[in-house]
């Protein structure tokens, strides 16, 4: 990569500085009238103020108090146990423990010595190349997720501490961390995801002696610089269209706007967030449901953002949310395998409020099941959730503390024999095949006990250009509820940008790749940007016994990827084509690879058969069978690659992989045979 002129960076460089300034003096302004009044009134202020006091006839921000049906699902021991670092004022987060008591802390970088500066928020760059430090680490305590913990330990046991510890870190964060200014100011998303926190935390907290008239206040103005910072920091990309932060923005709109209701500012803010949300989410839920930014974790994640604010609006403004709303919930529910939720895109462990009530390294992002509750519980979509028992964050929102029997199918217990042969009676229908149902971002397949999705788009639905990866045609696949074929992960932003791009790429996927070529272009310059359109699409054409058939046109020089998935016989056929459309200037010999990414706990044997050769795949829930039968000259290699299943690490994990030189078209076929364990008297 050459290195762009000296001039040029000079130029950016001043470009960035005088708009850094401009920023600082309109904060600067900002800051000032608040300071004077200008935003709320002392009557205004004293009204938020009481709502904090003990026993109010209202509640905070949900217009039913959730404290009566969530303190009865809280078991005790556990709550205690699970706020005990917390309570003794630390947190673990990425393996390292953080000091929410010093206020110095909140600078630091988990990766590096030199904290992030204290400086208006305007002149921190983000994603600065020369730094590798990385700004998601760094942020994840002052989202103040821990605040759940301790709201929840004060619930049922008051003499825990746990509420004047929470009110500790808070005057911490706020004496650390100077309005608009430091990391922690930097990004709206993370001011709303706060913002959110520390509200439905403070619900749990209203009557404990702990929270006095005096801290009362503090915490009132403090929420209101977030809505404040909100309403004149809303994200955009920078080619003007929304994203997950968008979203996150409104949604903590909605939320502070609730909790000043009656205030001229909280009446605004909550109309600007409420028609927000409709614009983001007309812009980003694609026919089909599918995420705009093609990424299951971030499509969780706006989920949760959506309905953390759907359930704070009064039920006139939420006119306009209900419908992308339930499309979007359709939508993750009918990518759930029986292992979770597929890895496609990126994804940084990142959750809305209150969809954080467990320790950080205890969440999983994988799981869909708290936000598929609230969803059923919100949208009225009975049937929706995957296991009977009720998730403690979307009894926050309002689903039912247990479940009557029968209407709801338990969620599909790993190594189970059957657990991928059967999706839950309630799962949405496949689409029709006069669809389009690669509009979803992928396609759903059975082929007991094999069960998977293929990822397919259509380049003219609306896709972002922000967290999809290079994985066209990539297969996801679960053996009798167990990973068989993974996507790779994300492992970081700023910690690893080498890593970060090796997992997005083609070869990453269980996809076709032509040697040294990308489907779409990969920056090494850019941290946030997902690939570009391209040329692709697919179509269903037996709805009843899968056969799906996708292509792309990624790799350019007229060569086209079409890969053909069917199910015969319970054997799961899988056949690629690389052929030439003989445009100027394609070559006459391409190289083509073939990968198939296995999860980190298969264990592979080379077996020689008359049909060709073939790699046993061993899990605890059974063995696959990946045979190559064509092309002749290829054969299996078996090595390893690095996988990110959480954010900030890395592991190693076995991969397949052949090869193939000639000229096009080469012509691929792997037959998979799964065979699950018999069940064992």
């Amino acid at each position: 990569m050459r290195s762009r002129p000296l001039w040029k960076r000079a130029l950016g460089r001043l470009r960035r500085e005088m708009g850094a300034r401009r920023h600082a003096a309109a904060d600067e302004e900002i800051l000032r009238r608040f300071r004077d009044g200008g935003f709320i009134t002392a009557d205004e202020s004293r009204l938020v103020s009481e709502r904090l006091d003990s026993a109010p006839p209202e509640p905070l921000v949900l217009p039913e108090s959730p404290i009566g049906r969530v303190r009865p699902t809280i078991d005790r021991q556990a709550a205690l146990v699970e706020a005990g670092d917390a309570i003794r004022g630390s947190i673990r987060l990425f393996g390292r423990e953080q000091d929410l008591l010093d206020p110095s802390s909140w600078h630091r970088d988990p990766l590096r010595s030199t904290p992030w500066p204290d400086c208006n928020h305007a002149r921190i760059r983000l994603d600065d190349p020369g730094r590798g430090g990385d700004a998601r680490m760094a942020w994840e305590p002052a989202r103040f997720h821990n605040a759940l913990l301790l709201a929840r330990a004060h619930l049922v046991a008051p003499e825990s501490g746990a509420a004047g510890s929470l009110l500790a870190q808070i005057e911490s964060f706020e004496t650390g961390c100077s309005p608009f200014r430091t990391i922690h100011w930097a990004v709206g998303m993370e001011v709303a995801i706060r913002g959110a926190a520390l509200c439905f935390a403070l619900e749990s907290l209203r009557g404990a002696p702990e929270l006095t008239a005096g801290r009362r206040e503090r915490i009132v103005r403090l929420l209101f610089l977030h809505g404040l910072f909100l309403e004149h920091h809303i994200e955009r990309n920078p080619l003007g269209f929304t994203t997950n932060h968008t979203i996150a923005d409104h949604a903590g709109l909605c939320i502070l706007g609730q909790l000043y209701r009656g205030a001229d500012a909280g009446e605004r803010w909550r109309a600007i967030g409420a028609a927000g949300l409709r614009e983001c989410l007309a812009e980003q839920v694609l026919a089909g449901g599918a995420h705009a930014e093609g990424s299951l974790p971030y499509e969780r994640f706006c989920l949760e953002a959506g309905l953390a604010a759907f359930a704070a609006l009064p039920s006139q403004e939420r006119v306009g949310l209900d419908g992308p709303l339930r499309a979007l919930a359709l939508h993750l529910r009918a990518a759930a395998l029986p292992s979770g939720l597929p890895f496609i895109g990126d994804g940084d462990d990142s959750f809305f409020p209150p969809f954080a009530c467990r320790p950080f390294e205890a969440l999983d992002p994988l799981d869909p099941e708290p936000v598929l509750q609230a969803a059923e519980a919100l949208l009225a979509l009975p049937g929706l959730r995957l296991r009977r028992e009720s998730c403690e964050a979307a009894i926050w929102l309002g689903a039912a503390g247990d479940v009557e029997s029968g209407t709801a199918t338990p969620r599909a217990v790993a190594g189970s024999s059957d657990a991928a042969a059967t999706p839950p009676a309630s799962a949405p229908p496949p689409s029709p095949s006069g669809l389009t149902p690669h509009a979803r971002g992928f396609i759903p397949f059975d082929a007991p006990p094999l069960r998977g999705l293929i990822v397919a788009r259509d380049r003219h639905q609306g896709w972002l250009p922000t967290h999809a990866h290079n994985d066209l045609l990539s297969i996801v696949l679960d053996l009798a509820g167990e990973p068989l074929l993974i996507d790779p992960g994300t492992g970081g932003y700023g910690c690893d940008r080498a890593l970060r791009h090796r997992l997005r790429s083609t070869g990453a996927h269980s996809t076709l790749e032509l040697a040294g070529r990308e489907q779409s272009p990969i920056d090494p310059r850019t941290t946030f940007e997902g690939p570009a359109s391209i040329s692709c699409g697919a179509r269903v054409r037996r709805a009843d016994r899968p056969d799906i058939a996708c292509w792309h046109e990624g790799f350019g020089e007229g060569l086209i990827h079409t890969r053909r998935v069917r199910v015969r016989m319970r054997l799961l056929f899988i056949e690629d084509v690389v052929s030439s459309r003989d445009a100027p200037g394609a070559p006459e010999a391409v190289e083509s690879i073939l990968r198939f990414r296995l999860g980190p706990g298969a264990r592979v044997r080379v077996e020689e058969n008359r049909r060709g050769q073939a790699c046993a795949i061993d899990l605890p829930s059974g063995t696959a069978r990946f045979i190559l039968l064509r092309p002749a000259s290829a054969s299996w290699q078996i090595g390893a690659e690095p996988i990110s299943r959480r954010y900030g690490s890395a592991e190693s994990a076995p991969v397949l992989e052949a090869r193939h030189v000639g000229p096009p078209p080469h012509r691929w076929l792997t037959v998979v045979r799964a065979e699950a364990p018999r069940n064992r008297s």
